[in-house]
């Protein structure tokens, strides 16, 4: 778990609570979130990154890649706006979407073996 006094990690971690069950394990100089087995976002600085098979969007915007140094793009993971950090609603149809992409493409590599 996120050490007590770090702030913004409670808040993300608070903000998720309502899909589910989730647990943290720090990792890359961060969080690893996982509901259950599956790995499903990163947070790091302070910022939340949900991982998708395929770009999410809100209001029609792209949410960039998660980019933890330069020159190198984790394109599965995409970072979330403080404003839907904010807004339980949009976090929860942000999160959902994200699964649905992370759904899609396991049943797409099942479905090749």
């Amino acid at each position: 778990m996120p050490k007590p006094s770090d702030g913004a990690n409670e808040r993300i971690l608070t903000a998720l609570s309502e899909t589910g069950p989730i647990r943290s394990q720090a990792m890359f100089g961060g969080l690893g979130l996982y509901r259950e087995e599956t790995f499903f976002a990163i947070v790091w600085k302070g910022r939340l990154y949900l991982k998708s098979s395929s770009p999410l969007k809100i209001a029609g915007h792209r949410l960039k890649p998660f980019r933890p140094r330069g020159g190198l793009t984790m394109s599965s993971y995409f970072k979330v706006p403080t404003s839907v950090l904010s807004s339980r609603p949009a976090l929860l149809r942000l999160v959902r979407a994200a699964d649905l992409g992370q759904t899609k493409a396991i049943r797409k590599a099942q479905s090749t073996v």
